[in-house]
């Protein structure tokens, strides 16, 4: 009886174990299957599954390559026909690829960024293998790089990490051929700019924020939406080694590629533009300068140089982001004498003098304790206004604005648009600063008569000068011709006065005064045989 009762109890307790074994493993499972059953039923598809976005096809950006192509644009030419015979291609779409990692299906991540670094041109450190980089190692820029590489590979949690935009074909050939778990290639398109510097303050470039390709600077920044177009989005799976399954993946979203810009420059006088401003920074051996050409009529830029340039293909290895900022519209200056045509524009139109105006320069006047000498610190005697601005004689823009009144005579310097922006079609741009024309004492007028003590920037000072040519009219300046869409359809940029500066007759008594500059005066450089050329010289 005693070993019966003992094998009963045995048996008996070894059922109960089993038992509440039993009881734990259902009760495990209905909390796995049931209650927490969506949340792994999610996990396992976020890892198989994914979502990603289709690129849109960046619109292309265009200039003139024959000088009568805007008329033909007018004249109701289709955009094809344009293309194929009046316009040249500032940007072109490249296919390339674009690498990745699942880290979540990386176990060594360490070993995988050795792996990867030489083709990624990053030198992997020579410590690798089980201790990574010696605490006291001082960090490089390569053991940086290569640390971050190994960062991004060890996201555990991470099903998509990008390592590396616009891979070379034998970047590509030579990672692939490594067959590594949890790496993958997707298709991209990266721009390039044929013309290389020629228009880099113009366009800009396609840089990356975040991992997403964005315009910055110029007319890339200005019109990033529009360009970039939308893109679309796409489901799919990917196997154990985190490859995407081709025939797994479906179109959830069309991609809608970005429209065209045709700008309004001129690739040859763009070109001849630029050599010779490369060939005036040589001669005076200057820092930096700019050209722009503008048509005064309908305030059409067709061209628009500054150097020191850059190479949007290689903006990377630029050492001063400095350079990126297009000093036609965000850099200001004082303008020294070239105001001088504003000043006399004011006090011609005010009536208060004419070109035969007289006055008695001593050399030097005195205001408010100041003394403003001329540039030759010469006196001249009995001179017209005419021969004021010939030889640029600051008392006799002083003499003018006085004639005039402070007030008109600011009032008449903000009609010609400095101290507003102009609105082209630019990021970054400057206001100038005309503050000092606001205050009460006469010696900020009289500076400002000859450029001093304000600040523009050059595409006011042109289209200041372009409201003179034009008969008075200020006309607003601008880089886009026409919007194309993706059906061909153009918008087309049509001109836009904003005010009657001056009248038409202030204009034409100014401009052959400046005319005489260029014959008689300082400027007589300027001249073109067989042409009147009005200008005016300035010391900034």
């Amino acid at each position: 009886m005693g070993v019966r009762k003992r094998k009963f109890n045995r048996l008996a307790w070894l059922t109960l174990a089993f038992f509440v074994l039993g009881v734990i493993l259902v009760l495990r499972l209905f909390n796995l299957q049931v209650l927490q059953g969506a949340f792994y039923r999610n996990l396992a598809e976020d890892i198989r599954n994914f979502q990603r976005e289709l690129e849109a096809r960046r619109g292309q950006i265009f200039v003139w390559a024959k000088s009568d192509g805007s008329s033909a644009l007018v004249s109701g030419l289709s955009f094809s026909k344009l293309r194929e015979e009046y316009l040249d291609s500032l940007t072109i779409s490249i296919d390339s690829r674009l690498l990745y990692a699942v880290p979540s299906r990386i176990e060594n991540p360490e070993e995988v960024a050795a792996k990867l670094a030489p083709f990624l041109d990053i030198p992997p450190h020579q410590h690798i293998g089980g201790g990574g980089i010696p605490p006291d190692h001082e960090e490089s820029e390569e053991t940086s790089e290569f640390q971050e590489l190994v960062t991004k590979l060890s996201k555990k949690n991470d099903f998509y990490e990008v390592l590396r935009h616009e891979l070379t074909d034998y970047q590509f050939q030579e990672i692939q051929s490594l067959n590594l778990s949890g790496i993958g290639f997707e298709s991209e398109i990266y721009r390039f700019y044929p013309e290389g510097e020629l228009f880099a303050h113009v366009l800009g470039f396609i840089g990356y924020k975040e991992d997403k390709r964005v315009g910055q600077y110029g007319i890339e920044e200005c019109f990033q939406d529009l360009l970039a177009g939308q893109n679309g989005l796409v489901k799919g799976e990917v196997d154990p080694g985190g490859r995407v399954i081709i025939d797994s993946q479906e179109l959830l979203k069309e991609s809608e590629d970005g429209q065209h810009l045709i700008l309004t420059l001129d690739r040859t006088i763009q070109f001849m533009a630029q050599k010779e401003l490369e060939k005036g920074l040589r001669e005076f051996e200057a820092k930096s300068g700019s050209i722009i050409v503008m048509e005064p009529q309908s305030g059409r830029i067709m061209a628009m140089v500054s150097l020191p340039s850059f190479d949007p293909n290689d903006y990377g290895g630029v050492e001063d982001m400095q350079v990126f900022l297009n000093p036609v519209v965000s850099e200001t200056y004082e303008p020294g004498s070239i105001f001088k045509a504003i000043t006399f524009a004011a006090a011609l139109d005010a009536g208060k003098i004419n070109p035969d105006t007289q006055y008695k320069d001593e050399g030097f006047v005195k205001i408010e304790g100041y003394t403003i000498t001329n540039s030759d610190n010469e006196k001249h005697g009995i001179q017209t206004m005419t021969e004021v601005l010939e030889k640029s004689l600051n008392t006799g823009a002083v003499f003018a604005v006085k004639k005039t009144g402070a007030e008109i005579f600011a009032s008449y310097v903000r009609d010609f648009g400095f101290g507003t922006l102009t609105s082209i079609e630019l990021p970054g741009e400057a206001r100038g600063d005309i503050s000092n024309l606001a205050k009460s004492s006469e010696i900020y007028a009289a500076t400002a008569s000859y450029g001093h003590g304000i600040s523009v920037t050059p595409l006011q000072l042109v289209a200041a000068f372009g409201a003179i040519a034009n008969q008075g009219k200020l006309i607003k300046p601008y880089l886009v011709e026409a919007i194309v869409t993706n059906d061909g359809d153009m918008e087309i940029t049509r001109p836009k006065e904003i005010r009657q500066v001056i009248s038409r007759q202030t204009a034409n008594t100014l401009a052959a005064m400046m005319v005489s500059v260029v014959e008689n005066g300082f400027g007589n450089r300027a001249g073109v045989e067989g042409y009147y050329v009005a200008g005016k010289t300035g010391t900034a």
